[in-house]
C-alpha cells in the first residue's frame, strides 16, 4: 500500500505532500506487525489507517479515486488478517 500511496502522490491525488506522508507513517506499524505475524496488531493499525484515510477524504486532502483505491487495499488486508 505504501507504493500505491507513492503512485497516487505522484499522480497528484493528494492536496499536499504532508497528507501522503501522514498515511505512509500510519502504515509503518502495519508492516512491522505483518512481519511479526501479529494479526491482532495488524488489524488494529489498519483500522487506524482507515480512520485517518476517511478524515483526509472528508477534508479534501485526497481525491475520491485515491480514497477508494486505498480503502479497497485496506479492506483486503483486514480480510487477510482477521
Amino acid at each position: 500500500m505504501i507504493e500505491e500511496i507513492n503512485r497516487l502522490a505522484e499522480a497528484g491525488e493528494f492536496a499536499n505532500h504532508g497528507a501522503a506522508r501522514s498515511l505512509q507513517a500510519q502504515l509503518n506499524p502495519v508492516v512491522k506487525f505483518e512481519n511479526q505475524g501479529n494479526a491482532k496488531k495488524v488489524v488494529q493499525h489498519v483500522k487506524k489507517f482507515n480512520k485517518k484515510l476517511h478524515q483526509q477524504y472528508d477534508k479534501d486532502f485526497i481525491s475520491k479515486e485515491g480514497y477508494e483505491k486505498l480503502y479497497a487495499y485496506a479492506a483486503e488486508l483486514l480480510e487477510i488478517w482477521k
